[in-house]
């Protein structure tokens, strides 16, 4: 899902008037929902952002209140995000941060998490780890335990630190999210999202790039992992991509060479059909390589001498990031080299 479809840091306290006097065409929605910002991002256009700017900077100019200022750095960051203008999100951002340090008196914690989370997500989107992973704890701490926020800031901070290579902070904000007692009541994908996540630190320990701290309550099945993601893996450019490279690797690491040549083959197609766009090129040369193991007879010497050419590509993409609809967790440089080893090491 796009970061404009999944974030939802919204402030509960909006001003409904001004979008209701912006725009009368929705004010039923608007009288039936909290959900003013968000039906902002929903409704989108580049002209509606433009015309919600323009018009929240004259009425500032005119009233001057706090709440005209808070709004008028919300639209102008969802503006920014609307048209993928993501330096302009992170500086609008600051800017709304800074406001509230002038104004100490007038600002929340809530407040400060709202702009923190924006700035988190985005970080992320555009793969700027280290940023996000330095401002994660204290996004997470701005909001409730548990609420919605806190969630969402808690995935953005697991995205963050295994792509930095901080399994164990990765673990840490894991057993955070899904040891706590309202996880059950979260929303089916969400939980689904956070399987996976469990399932890509197994993978990491498999591969032998961390030992786990935790103790687990159950052993990890490939068939239980697979069975009890229905709802994301019809997600074909995003979350699914992710399950079936798992998958493979997982089948790999077990020695099942027949089955996953197989469903590599599927990857080929899947990429052919699902993976066009020019922002997905990162996942695709990872792909290619993941095709690279059936075509040399998964023989790991043979598999690095003739892709050699196609691993520098992708390291490549990683020293020049690119907004992508998806952001991998293991890095796929990492993946790639640490299966080479440990089939090496069980040949």
């Amino acid at each position: 899902a796009s970061l404009r479809n999944d974030h939802f840091s919204c402030s509960q306290d909006a001003d409904d008037l001004f979008f209701r006097e912006m725009f009368p065409s929705h004010i039923d929605l608007l009288s039936t929902t909290k959900l003013s910002f968000q039906l902002v991002v929903f409704l989108g256009s580049g002209s509606l952002y433009q015309d919600a700017v323009a018009k929240i900077d004259a009425m500032l100019k005119e009233h001057g209140t706090h709440k005209l200022q808070l709004n008028s750095y919300r639209v102008a960051a969802y503006y920014h995000l609307y048209v993928e203008d993501f330096e302009s999100v992170l500086k609008t951002c600051d800017r709304a941060m800074e406001y509230l340090d002038q104004h100490p008196h007038l600002s929340q914690r809530a407040r400060y998490g709202e702009f923190n989370l924006q700035k988190l997500s985005t970080a992320v989107f555009v793969r700027r780890f280290e940023d996000a992973y330095q401002m994660s704890d204290k996004c997470i701490g701005s909001f409730a335990e548990a609420g919605n926020n806190w969630y969402f800031a808690t995935d953005m901070a697991f995205v963050a630190a295994i792509n930095l290579r901080d399994f164990q902070k990765a673990e840490n904000y894991y057993v955070a999210a899904t040891s706590h007692r309202k996880y059950n009541a979260l929303n089916v994908s969400f939980k689904e999202r956070w399987t996976l996540y469990g399932a890509y630190l197994h993978l990491a320990e498999r591969l032998d790039l961390y030992s786990s701290k935790q103790s687990r309550s159950k052993p990890f099945r490939l068939s239980t992992y697979l069975n009890s993601l229905p709802a994301e893996s019809k997600s074909k450019k995003v979350y699914n991509v992710f399950i079936i490279i798992s998958h493979v690797f997982f089948l790999m690491l077990d020695g099942d060479f027949d089955l996953a040549e197989k469903r590599i083959e599927y990857l080929r197609v899947y990429s052919s059909r699902y993976l066009k766009e020019k922002q997905l090129n990162r996942v695709r040369l990872f792909l290619r390589l993941i095709q690279s193991f059936p075509k040399h007879s998964f023989i790991p010497d043979e598999i690095r001498k003739n892709s050699k050419a196609l691993f520098h590509e992708l390291e490549a993409t990683a020293r020049d990031p690119m907004p992508s609809d998806t952001n991998e967790l293991i890095p796929f440089e990492l993946m790639y080299e640490a299966l080479l080893r440990s089939m090496e090491k069980n040949s």
